[in-house]
C-alpha cells in the first residue's frame, strides 16, 4: 500500500522508512529545543545586562545647593552657527561654544545635547546638574522639576530636581505631566490617581477613579480624564477639593488660561467657557489629532490677551488671532503658525508658498514684521531669535535689529 503526502512517497512495505522518519522527527525536535534554550539564555543575559546598566545615572559631580526662593529666571540666549547651537548672555559674551545639536533655554535651567547625543542640564549659574548619554527627551514638569526619558529603558524616566540636582527614577505609570506650577496645590500625573501632592507619591484624591490621568491645575481648576463617566464624554473639570464642577466635555484644552478654557461640549457646541461653564466666546474649532483619545487636542489657549485659533470660516478652516474682545483677525492663507503662543510679542509662521518654505514673524495684528522672510527661524528666547537669512546665521532682536553671528558674536 502506498500513501502519497504532497510529492513524497512512503512505502509501508519498507518498515525502515517509518523508523527513519521518527529519527528525523526527534532530530528536529532536539534542534528546536537547543535553539530555544539558547534564545532563553540570551534573553536572560540581556535582562542581566539591563539590570546592571547604569548609564542613565547622573554623572555630574559637585552638585550645587540652590534655594528656590533666591533663584531668578535666566536671561541667556541661544545662537546657531554652522548648524550647531551655542549660548550667550545679553552682553553677547559667549558662555557655551556652538558645538551642540540642541540647546534649550527654560526659565530655571538650560539643556544641551552634544554630537554623541549626551544630554546635560545646567542651572542658571551654568552649574551642571545632570549628565548622561542615555536620556533623549526632556520636559519641564514645574519650575522646580524636569523629567528625562531613558533611551535604553523606554518605560523609565528620571525626575531631576533643578535646585539641588537630586534625581528620582520613575516608570511610565508614575511620571508627572508637564506644565505644573509650584504656586498650585497639586501636580498632575500620568497615574490612575491623576493628581499627586507635592511629596510626589501621595494621591491627591484617592477616592476618585480617573482614567487617562490629569492635566495641570490653573487658577485652582484642572482638566481630568474620567473613566467613571463611561468615557462619553470623557473630560471633566475639578476644583482643588476634587469636586467635579464641569462635565459633558468631548474635546478640551490642557488647562484654563486667563479664565477661559477651549472646549467642544457633548452637544457639539464649541468655544471658550469660564469656570461657571458659561460660553464667553463661541467658534467652531478644527481638531488636530496629535495623540491618543485621552489627550487634550485643543491647543488654542489664551496668552497675553490673544489666542491662536484654527476654526471654520465659510467653507473651510483657516487660522485666526482671537482677541479677548471676541475680535477675530484672519491670517494670510499662506501662513501656518509654528506655535500657539507669542514670544516676545511675535508669532513665528511658516510661509507655504511654492517648494521652498520660508519663515516670518507677525505681530498681534497679524502683520508681518522685520520686512523680510527667513530661510529658517526659531521662536524668540529672552528677546532674541535664531534665524538664517540668505545663508547667513543671524540673531534677530525683538526690536528688529539683525546681528551676524560670525561678525558680531564670534568676533
Amino acid at each position: 500500500m502506498i500513501f502519497k503526502i504532497d510529492t513524497i512517497k512512503f512505502d509501508t512495505r519498507k518498515k525502515y522508512n517509518f523508523t527513519n522518519l521518527l529519527l528525523v522527527f526527534f532530530f528536529f525536535c532536539s534542534l528546536l529545543f537547543f535553539f530555544e534554550s539558547c534564545k532563553r539564555n540570551n534573553i536572560q543575559d540581556i535582562i542581566k545586562k539591563d539590570e546592571s546598566k547604569t548609564s542613565f545615572e547622573n554623572e555630574a559631580t559637585d552638585l550645587p545647593k540652590n534655594d528656590f526662593t533666591d533663584l531668578k529666571k535666566n536671561s541667556f540666549v541661544p545662537f546657531k552657527y554652522n548648524g550647531k547651537y551655542g549660548l550667550m548672555d545679553k552682553n553677547f559674551d559667549v558662555k557655551i561654544e556652538p558645538n551642540y545639536l540642541r540647546i534649550e533655554v527654560y526659565d530655571y535651567c538650560i539643556a544641551t545635547e552634544n554630537e554623541n547625543h549626551e544630554y546635560s542640564v545646567y542651572d542658571n549659574n551654568l552649574n551642571q546638574l545632570y549628565n548622561s548619554p542615555d536620556v533623549y527627551f526632556m520636559e519641564m514638569i514645574s519650575e522646580k522639576y524636569c523629567q528625562l526619558r531613558v533611551k535604553s529603558q523606554l518605560s523609565s524616566y528620571v525626575l531631576l530636581n533643578l535646585f539641588d540636582g537630586s534625581t528620582t527614577e520613575m516608570n511610565s505609570h508614575d511620571r508627572l505631566a508637564p506644565g505644573n506650577l509650584e504656586s498650585e496645590k497639586y501636580y498632575a500625573s500620568n497615574t490612575l490617581s491623576a493628581f499627586v501632592k507635592k511629596d510626589l507619591t501621595t494621591a491627591a484624591f484617592p477616592e476618585i477613579k480617573f482614567g487617562g490621568g490629569g492635566y495641570p491645575f490653573r487658577e485652582g481648576k484642572a482638566v481630568a480624564y474620567c473613566y467613571n463617566l463611561n468615557f462619553e464624554p470623557p473630560y471633566s473639570v475639578i476644583n482643588e477639593s476634587g469636586e467635579q464642577i464641569i462635565s459633558g466635555i468631548r474635546e478640551v484644552g490642557k488647562y484654563f488660561t486667563e479664565g477661559l478654557l477651549p472646549v467642544i461640549m457633548e452637544d457639539g457646541k464649541s468655544g471658550y467657557i469660564n469656570g461657571n461653564r458659561e460660553f464667553e466666546i463661541e467658534c467652531k474649532f478644527n481638531v488636530f489629532y496629535k495623540g491618543p483619545k485621552d489627550c487634550p487636542r485643543l491647543e488654542y489657549l489664551f496668552y497675553d490677551g490673544i489666542a491662536v485659533v484654527n476654526k471654520f470660516d465659510k467653507d473651510k478652516y483657516a487660522w485666526f488671532l482671537l482677541e479677548r474682545n471676541h475680535n477675530f483677525i484672519k491670517l494670510d492663507e499662506r501662513y501656518e503658525p509654528t506655535d500657539y503662543e507669542f514670544h516676545n510679542g511675535h508669532l513665528l509662521v511658516k510661509i507655504n508658498d511654492g517648494e521652498d518654505a520660508k519663515y516670518a514673524f507677525i505681530n498681534k495684528k497679524a502683520e508681518k514684521v522685520f520686512g523680510t522672510d527667513f530661510d529658517y527661524a526659531d521662536n524668540f528666547v529672552n528677546g532674541y531669535a535664531v534665524a538664517v537669512l540668505e545663508g547667513r546665521d543671524i540673531l534677530i532682536s525683538a526690536d528688529g535689529n539683525i546681528f551676524d553671528v560670525e561678525k558680531d558674536i564670534l568676533k
